[in-house]
């Protein structure tokens, strides 16, 4: 028997437009700041240079910056068509219309990457430190438990085995140490993540990275907690 399809309602033909639209506007940056088209645009760059850990701290807290300065937001809307009543609201309603994240996540984000630039400027050599090691050798420091989070340790390996991919971290190619370390065959699993503002979002990726029962046993674990509060 022939499945009928769900006729949607007006509501939700109009949602599914404005969430159409809101992936295919690409905005003008030549626009006067400020203006719609203008705003599509920053927000546009903005996701890019959320999503590439390779874009540079100061491009990204500068588009932020500047939708901040001309409340860029409230020319824009959430997927409801209602502007956005705030920059909090704007950073935090998922994408294409927010940017998917916590405006103080974004802080986060934009710092970890401030600190990864400075720390390939300033990268410290840790020759001597390498090479295959026989029983008995090392000292207290090189030996030390967590020694290998150290982030000025993990860029001087960087330095000491992967100079060309040290010098492009010097000229920006990188903005996370993890993104050089990555590029240089150096990489350690990490098992951090950030978390979009959506709960469904968050949960999809929690899933995804790390695994169903994992999800589950948060999923209990968070119940309790709430329970108890």
């Amino acid at each position: 028997m022939r499945r009928l399809r769900k006729q949607q309602t007006p509501e939700e033909r109009a949602a599914m437009d404005r969430l159409i639209t809101a992936k295919e506007e690409t905005g003008d940056l030549d626009a006067t700041p400020g203006t719609r088209p203008w705003a599509i645009a920053v927000r546009r760059l903005a996701h890019n240079a959320l999503l590439d850990e390779r874009s540079k701290a100061k491009h990204l807290g500068n588009l932020l910056a500047l939708i901040r300065e001309h409340k860029g937001f409230s020319v824009l809307t959430d997927g409801q068509g209602e502007p956005f009543v705030s920059f909090e609201a704007f950073c935090q309603t998922p994408r294409p219309f927010g940017l998917g994240y916590e405006a103080q996540v974004i802080e986060r984000i934009i710092e970890e990457r401030k600190s990864a630039e400075a720390r390939a400027q300033r990268a410290i050599s840790v020759s001597g430190h390498g090479g295959a090691r026989k029983a008995g050798q090392g000292t207290a420091s090189t030996l030390t438990r967590g020694r290998g989070g150290n982030p000025d340790y993990r860029v001087g390996r960087i330095s000491r085995d992967a100079p060309a991919v040290l010098e492009q971290m010097q000229a920006g190619a990188f903005t996370t140490i993890a993104a050089a370390e990555r590029a240089a065959n150096l990489a350690r699993p990490d098992r951090r993540v950030w978390l979009p503002a959506s709960v469904e979002k968050a949960a999809e990726i929690i899933e995804q990275r790390f695994g169903r029962d994992f999800a589950r046993d948060l999923a209990a674990a968070l119940e309790e907690v709430a329970s108890d509060g």
